[in-house]
């Protein structure tokens, strides 16, 4: 109906900050605590946190739910510079993924993410990892439990000859640029003064791993130097020296 043209207009023109709503705009859409840390890449406990501090808006239904609409997300993640590049066309993950998570299934995760990362399904498999992180406790255990295995998964299958050259490579950089797109939406706490200098040897080209370290100790507040791939090792002594 209408409304829902307007939402999407409204999305639209919010994330290329050119808005083209005036006046009062009725959006009757809400969402809960568990879709709303979809969204934003966080945990739910951290929505409900957010909303028990008055940073988000929310009501309450008669069971005392929270839900949260549109607009006070919108608001929410302009007020604070949040990156939400698919809130308008990829609400939540597949629906299959969504059933399966509802019922505490996460081992959906897995083989789903490597499917989606295969083809090149950059936008799928981000979606997977913004649903596995509304299931799990914290980022680490995301990466832990469904990114690292997938690595390895997708590495025996190269060295078994079951998926070739490009496919591998394929794979393995639609996984990296879902984790740092990932990175970018997350909520990070205030910085603690600690520091992390991280670095492939010399030598090893694959940094994904490495990227979700950073990516932790980034959320955790930690100020961290990344050097990325095949760092020569003097290279490393004079930056672990400076």
């Amino acid at each position: 109906g209408l409304d829902r043209v307007r939402e999407a207009s409204y999305i639209e023109s919010f994330n290329s900050c050119k808005s083209t709503l005036t006046g009062n705009v009725s959006m009757k859409r809400y969402y809960s605590s568990r879709e709303l840390a979809v969204f934003l890449a966080v945990n739910e406990s951290t929505v409900k946190r957010w909303s028990d501090t008055g940073d988000i808006e929310c009501i309450r239904t008669r069971g005392g739910h929270r839900r949260f609409s549109l607009q006070s997300i919108l608001r929410f993640v302009q007020e604070n510079k949040m990156e939400i590049p698919e809130l308008a066309t990829r609400e939540f993950a597949q629906q299959e993924i969504r059933t399966n998570l509802v019922a505490g299934n996460t081992d959906v995760l897995a083989p789903k993410l490597k499917s989606a990362a295969l083809v090149g399904g950059l936008a799928d498999s981000l979606s997977i990892l913004r649903a596995g992180l509304a299931s799990k406790p914290d980022i680490l255990s995301l990466y832990e439990d469904v990114v690292f295995p997938v690595l390895k998964q997708i590495g025996d299958d190269w060295a078994s000859r079951v998926i070739s050259v490009d496919q591998e490579h394929l794979a393995s950089q639609t996984i990296r640029d879902a984790i740092v797109r990932l990175q970018s939406s997350l909520h990070h706490e205030p910085l603690t003064g600690a520091s992390g200098l991280l670095a492939c040897y010399e030598g090893q080209t694959h940094d994904i791993v490495l990227q979700c370290i950073a990516s932790y100790l980034a959320v955790k507040g930690w100020k961290v130097y990344n050097l990325g791939q095949d760092t020569p090792t003097k290279s490393l002594v004079k930056a672990i020296k400076r």
